[in-house]
C-alpha cells in the first residue's frame, strides 16, 4: 500500500526493536508506525507534527506535545489510567477522542499479583539475593516460608484485576475477603472459593 494512503501513528515512549516490530505485527499493514530512535522530545515533537493518532503508554502525552500534533485526530491509552500520561482536558478542547485498553492489561497484572504473594510466602527475593552472593540457605529458611493454601487474602478493589486475582486464587484453598467502592454485596464464586460481604476486610457492616 502506498505510504501516503496509511494513516501515521506515533508510538509516544521510546522502546526496543522487540517491542516496535510486536506493534507493527498488530497494527497490520494499513497503518504506518513512528517511533523514537531515542527518547528525546525534539524527535518526539517531529513525529508528531506528522501524525494522525498516537498511541501513549508511560511517557505523557503533555500539552505541550498534543500542541505539536496538528492533524492529531485519535489518541490511544495502553491501559485506563490515563490521568497522569494524558493532557485529556487538551484533548477535549480539539475534540480528539481518547480511547483506553479496560482489558489489555488486567490477566497479566493479575498473574504478576499471583508470583509477588507466592514470592513474598516463600522469601524468595531474599533466598535469590543470598544464593547470587554464594549462599544457599538449604533449611534455615524453610521454617519461617509460608504455604498459600489455607490463608486468608484481601483484596482492595474488585474490579477486572481484583477479580482476575480473585480467580486466580481458587486453586490455592483460600478464604478471599475484599473491599470494593461499588455496593456488591457478594462476588460470584465456585465451591473453593468463599464469598464475603463486602466490608468485611475491614469489619464494618
Amino acid at each position: 500500500m502506498p505510504m501516503r494512503n496509511r494513516k501515521r501513528v506515533f508510538y509516544n515512549s521510546h522502546g526496543d526493536a522487540a517491542l516496535y516490530a510486536m506493534i507493527r505485527a498488530a497494527a497490520g499493514e494499513d497503518v504506518e508506525l513512528m517511533t523514537l530512535e531515542r527518547d528525546d522530545d525534539g524527535e518526539r515533537k517531529s513525529k508528531l507534527a506528522e501524525a494522525d493518532a498516537v498511541i501513549v503508554a508511560a511517557t505523557r502525552l503533555s500539552e505541550e506535545l498534543v500542541a505539536a500534533a496538528p492533524r492529531l485526530a485519535f489518541v490511544h491509552h495502553q491501559g485506563v489510567g490515563y490521568h497522569d500520561t494524558v493532557a485529556w482536558q487538551a484533548l477535549a478542547k480539539r475534540q480528539i477522542p481518547l480511547a483506553l485498553t479496560p482489558g489489555g492489561t488486567a490477566e497479566s497484572v493479575a498473574e504478576q499479583t499471583i508470583m509477588f504473594i507466592l514470592a513474598v510466602l516463600r522469601m524468595l527475593p531474599y533466598a535469590d539475593s543470598e544464593l547470587r552472593q554464594g549462599r544457599f540457605h538449604v533449611n534455615a529458611i524453610r521454617p519461617i516460608t509460608r504455604d498459600l493454601s489455607g490463608r486468608t487474602v484481601g483484596i482492595l478493589g474488585l474490579g477486572r484485576i481484583g477479580k482476575a486475582v480473585a480467580r486466580r486464587l481458587k486453586p490455592f484453598d483460600v478464604k478471599v475477603i475484599y473491599r470494593d467502592i461499588l455496593a456488591m454485596t457478594f462476588f460470584k464464586v465456585t465451591a473453593a472459593f468463599l464469598v464475603i460481604a463486602v466490608y468485611r476486610l475491614f469489619g464494618v457492616y
